[in-house]
């Protein structure tokens, strides 16, 4: 279809400017109109009501050009031409589409692009124009512009009508179109057999005969031969005007105005425009005009009864006696007038409220004389917001404007309630929008004009259907009491206000002075854990109490009421950081008192009270082993080795060894985290045998549980340090001892038991019905599990010293740091509660300073009951280690296997993770059977059993024997025994000699030793059986066949090698295969090593397997 360019009649946008069009739609929709205009995207433009409205089709960035209409609505005071625009866009309105199509109009007419363009307005001189050019700079012309121009445009309206008025028989003469209007009587719906009245629309054509054609079709119209003989510019508004208000018209099809929609009027519009004749059937030729846009308005009128409501179209009378109104649409967007043998077709300009509709159609709605103020008060101001009112009898009545009056009651000091009502002359009602008889909107405009001051005092509440309303009642407390005696003046001052006092405000002052803080500390009764602090707050010699303070500060108050009226600002950064401390210490204190506590574990939190200078009296014992933990009195020489420790310690060791002395003279727990291989055992040795040498192990003795594979470790090495230390290891429960734990210690006169977690939760009551003087916890990650039996068992022995021995204290969550010291340090932080709100939610799930204000908190917390020191920082003689990542692509029929089983392994962890924490072990084991894949088809498709198609297994194979090759020797791990067999046969098919160890191996420290002692080149370990209580620095080699969720348990196992006593660089091969689950668990493992470094390493994220990381791990 031929595009057209016809904007001659809409010389309004002459006066538009672009700091107009700007200021309409905003500079980015300016700016993307100016060049949606340059770069010729306005495609066609026109013209209806006499130049009013502009119709542009602009192409955008979808396959269908966007519709626009502009409709001119005036002029503003600078000139500037003020209009509304409606488009098919998502926009929709004031969009860039409009600003393109005005912009391309102003320039073609400026520019005058068609032939009997605009003369009557001259155009703008360059210099004047604000008017960028659409086609380009000059050029030297190539041909008559007339007839170039000509070409394009083909013939004018002048032409049009010359070739239409000649001699029919001429071969160049062209039909005039028309468009018949014909009203008919059809159901209502197919459900509705009741008869109305509609207009059906049919073309037509004048004929040579000087008839009109009866023949013609929509079809025709359609068709891309058109009407026969037909105008040719009529015949492509008629096309266009079926196809956009109904696309499908086909044969037999008839069209009736009332199913095209409000978007038929301009259309009708442009159909007049062009030429083509509206007729009634009945009269051919002529008998139908377009009006203009028409208002409806709600007409209210006198009667002898009372009201009655009409539906009134301004400019047309829907009498009877004026002949039959048709209402057009469904709603009513327009109405159809036939009167003495003529048709008016008058189009609403918008289309009329619900409320309207039936009116239209001849209702009426009728109000009884003693229901009128009803009706005026509570609907007529709604019906208002919707339609235009004619009050064409001037009966409605001006009632008494309503008054918001306020009723203060002083209550006490700070305390004051205020009541709201509204008056209607003597009349007071409630203030709650309810009732008959009432203005709303009269009462809304007054609140309006006081909504500043009420809501400042709080006296304001969203209520449905306004925009906002006062409460009926409020209670004012504190600063807001001295607000409302601040505000009564301005109150009263307000239009339509009034404020009564039901009895006298006090007077309320700023405190003259800071506050001053003063903190005690004494002994807490019968509980020894426990310490009591006396908080002394005051502001100009009267008390505040810190109850109160804190609450006041919690809930981000800017200033405190005192009882005398006295208030003081709460923004002094003192009472910030004293609240912050005393808050926290209220949280921790023992619920079981009604006094302010602070637990003898909290040094961190008590460091903090010395910190802010408020502290008075202090404990001076209890301070002096405090100091011993902190920076202010470390002094590791300061406490002497004992005699009978039979190690020289290297000077970081010495240093742990006098913090745990100290921990232990305060009878203070905590965690010694030192980094895997920097002897934490022989440190921990070195305590107990002071502990024996001042007899504090005579009566009863330390307890220490342990991982099975490590009890003979702690035996030899006592052995071996601290010979007069009795050491009684107890690897079986009591009854395949066939002896109590208690008789045990009597026989052996030990000084310490050292037992394994399985047989601490086997034989528990045993275990519970002994007296330990201390108890430690070697491995202390294994009890990470509060809720686990070993936990609850442990959590029982009730020892006055405990500690946690952890090179790894943080696994998965922040949660594990709150198990171990709940364990050795129980009033550190006595509620799991507590902790995940404070610490675990804002340090996982938190963002920015959120996360590292909840690091800084739990840091210092911790610091002082927790040690840790990293092989970089306090051994550089230690050889470097190396960790190198080699990713393994699997082989193209692994690949296949491994593809098949990933998407349907995807589609049930999908369907499971709807609830992940009821299906996590079919989630898990789903993963599991992944990775398992990902490392060999053979371990999980018994397809493959009987021959190995991983990559993988050859990579490692072939490295192994490399390393053998050169002299050197390797631990090799694996979660999955099976696959670690796989390997370990393929290296020793290749000649590589191997030892190996598992949970199965009875003789383990006798394969150790003789891999130790021995001279296999390889010794292949499973994690969880050898990665923990090992050393074997003979390897200098680590190869790490698959990863785990938990680094920290690789790092475990790697450190078997790279501690104390190794002499060589040590490698580490950590095996990859690329394309699978295991680039995701390497991923996750990050996040989580990240967690570790930040809240024990003092460097946050990880936590155990959430949803969206089983998601990831699927990607």
């Amino acid at each position: 279809m031929t595009m057209k360019f016809e904007p001659d009649e809409a010389t309004w946008v002459l006066s538009s400017t672009d700091v107009g069009l700007a200021a309409v739609v905003g500079e980015g929709a300016f700016s993307r109109g100016l060049d949606y205009a340059i770069r010729g995207k306005v495609v066609a433009l026109a013209t209806a009501d006499r130049g009013r409205v502009l119709m542009g089709t602009v192409t955008g960035n979808g396959l269908a050009p966007y519709q626009c209409l502009v409709t001119h609505k005036g002029e503003a005071a600078n000139g500037e031409p003020l209009w509304v625009s409606r488009c098919t866009c998502p926009v929709a309105t004031e969009c860039k589409h409009a600003v393109a199509a005005i912009i391309a109009a102003r320039r073609a007419i400026t520019d005058g692009v068609s032939k009997g363009s605009v003369s009557r307005t001259p155009a703008r001189s360059s210099a004047q124009s604000n008017v960028v050019p659409l086609f380009g700079g000059s050029g030297v012309a190539t041909a008559s512009w007339r007839a170039r121009l000509s070409e394009s445009l083909g013939p004018s309206e002048p032409e049009r009508v010359e070739k239409r008025v000649e001699s029919p028989t001429s071969s160049s003469w062209r039909a005039q179109l028309g468009l018949q209007f014909e009203a008919k009587a059809r159901p209502a719906s197919m459900s509705d057999s009741t008869p109305v009245q509609r207009l059906e629309l049919k073309p037509t054509k004048l004929m040579r005969t000087g008839r009109w054609s009866r023949t013609a079709t929509w079809v025709d119209v359609r068709s891309s031969a058109g009407i026969s003989e037909a105008e040719e510019h009529q015949q492509e508004v008629l096309k266009r005007f079926v196809a956009a208000h109904k696309p499908q018209v086909g044969s037999g099809q008839t069209v009736y105005l009332d199913e095209l929609g409000p978007g038929v009027w301009p259309g009708l519009r442009e159909v007049a425009d062009a030429g083509i004749t509206l007729m009634l059937a009945a009269t051919p030729g002529e008998g139908v005009t377009l009006a203009e846009p028409a208002e409806v308005t709600l007409g209210i009128h006198r009667s002898e009864a009372g009201l009655v409501l009409t539906a009134d179209v301004v400019g047309v009378d829907l009498g009877p006696e004026f002949g039959t109104a048709i209402l057009i649409g469904e709603p009513a967007h327009g109405v159809a007038v036939f009167d003495r043998g003529s048709l008016r077709l008058v189009p609403f300009h918008e289309t009329p409220h619900s409320v309207l509709q039936p009116l239209l159609l001849g209702d009426v709605i009728e109000i009884p004389e003693d229901e009128i103020p009803e009706f005026e008060s509570e609907f007529l101001p709604r019906l208002r917001r919707h339609t235009s009112i004619s009050d064409v009898t001037n009966t409605l009545s001006d009632p008494v404007e309503p008054r918001l009056l306020l009723v203060v009651t002083p209550k006490t000091v700070g305390k004051v309630e205020v009541e709201t009502f509204f008056t209607y002359g003597d009349k007071r009602v409630t203030s709650t929008p309810v009732g008959r008889g009432r203005k709303f909107s009269s009462e809304s405009a007054v609140i309006a004009r006081a909504a500043v001051l009420l809501g400042r005092l709080r006296l304001t509440r969203s209520v449905p259907g306004f925009d906002l309303w006062v409460k009926p009642k409020a209670e004012l407390l504190g600063m807001e009491a001295v607000k409302l005696a601040d505000a009564v003046p301005e109150l009263k001052a307000v239009d339509g206000v009034d404020v009564v006092m039901a009895g006298e405000l006090p007077v309320y002052e700023e405190a003259e002075d800071d506050p001053i803080i003063e903190v005690g500390v004494n002994e807490a009764g019968n509980k020894p854990d426990w310490l009591d602090l006396q908080i002394t707050i005051s502001v100009d010699g009267q008390e505040v109490p810190y109850p109160n303070l804190i609450e006041a500060l919690h809930r981000g108050d800017e200033t405190m009421m005192l009882p005398s009226g006295t208030y003081f600002r709460l923004d002094s950064p003192q009472l910030r950081d004293i609240s912050r401390v005393l808050e926290e210490a209220q949280e921790l204190t023992d619920k079981t008192s009604e006094k302010l506590q602070i637990s003898r574990y909290d040094i961190g939190l008590w460091d903090q009270l010395v910190g802010l200078g408020v502290v008075e009296q202090q404990r001076t014992a209890w301070q002096e082993a405090v100091e011993g933990l902190t920076k202010q009195g470390w002094n590791p020489r300061a406490v002497e080795t004992p005699v009978a420790f039979d190690a020289t310690l290297r000077p970081y060791q010495l240093e742990g060894y006098a913090w745990l002395a100290n921990l232990w003279d305060a009878r203070l727990g905590g965690v010694l985290a030192d980094d895997m291989g920097l002897g934490k055992t022989i440190q921990t040795l070195a305590m107990l045998e002071r502990a024996r040498a001042a007899g504090e192990l005579d009566d009863a003795p330390a307890l220490v549980i342990a991982p099975t594979s490590v009890l003979g470790v702690w035996a030899r090495e006592a052995a071996q340090f601290t010979p007069k230390l009795r050491v009684s290891v107890l690897n079986a429960t009591s009854k395949k001892r066939g002896t109590e734990v208690a008789q045990e210690i009597r026989d052996e006169r030990a000084h310490v038991v050292v037992t394994s977690y399985a047989v601490a939760r086997l034989d528990a009551d045993n275990f519970h019905a002994c007296s330990w003087r201390a108890l430690v916890l070697d491995e202390a990650q294994m009890v990470k599990n509060h809720t686990s039996q070993t936990f609850q068992a442990i959590k029982k022995i009730g020892a006055p010293f405990g500690l946690a021995i952890s090179g790894t204290p943080l696994e998965n969550s922040v949660m594990d740091v709150w198990s171990l010291f709940n364990l050795v340090a129980p009033g550190l932080f006595p509620r799991p509660e507590d902790f995940i709100r404070r610490y675990r939610k804002p340090i996982e799930q938190g963002e920015g300073h959120v996360v590292t204000d909840a690091l800084s908190a739990l840091r210092r917390r911790i610091g002082p009951l927790m040690l840790r020191r990293r092989k970089q920082d306090v051994a550089p003689d230690l050889p470097e280690k190396q960790i190198q990542r080699v990713d393994v692509a699997l082989s193209p029929q692994h690949e296949r296997v491994y593809k098949r089983h990933l998407r349907r392994e995807q589609q049930r962890v999908m369907g499971l993770l709807k609830d992940p924490d009821a299906n996590r072990v079919e989630i898990l084991a789903a993963l599991t059977r992944l990775r398992r894949l990902a490392l060999d088809p053979a371990l999980v498709d018994d397809e493959f059993s009987e021959r190995s198609v991983s990559r993988k297994v050859e990579a490692v194979v072939q490295q192994l024997a490399d390393i053998a090759g050169e002299g050197h020797r390797a631990l090799v791990f694996s979660q999955f025994t099976d696959f670690l067999t796989i390997v370990r046969e393929a290296a020793a098919d290749a000649g590589v000699s191997t030892a190996y160890l598992d949970g199965s191996t009875r003789n383990r420290q006798q394969v150790v030793d003789e891999f130790k002692d021995g001279d296999a080149d390889a010794f292949f370990i499973s994690l969880k059986a050898g990665g923990t209580g090992l050393t074997l620095t003979e390897a200098d080699y680590v190869i790490v066949l698959d990863p785990w969720w938990n680094p920290a348990a690789e790092d475990q196992a790697i450190d078997r090698a790279h501690r104390i006593g190794q002499t060589n660089p040590v490698m580490v091969y950590r095996y990859v295969s690329a394309g699978t689950i295991e680039d995701k668990v390497v991923e996750l493992q990050e996040k989580k090593r990240k967690l570790f470094e930040d809240v024990v390493d003092a460097g946050a994220g990880g936590g155990r397997l959430s949803g969206a990381d089983i998601a990831a791990l699927l990607e």
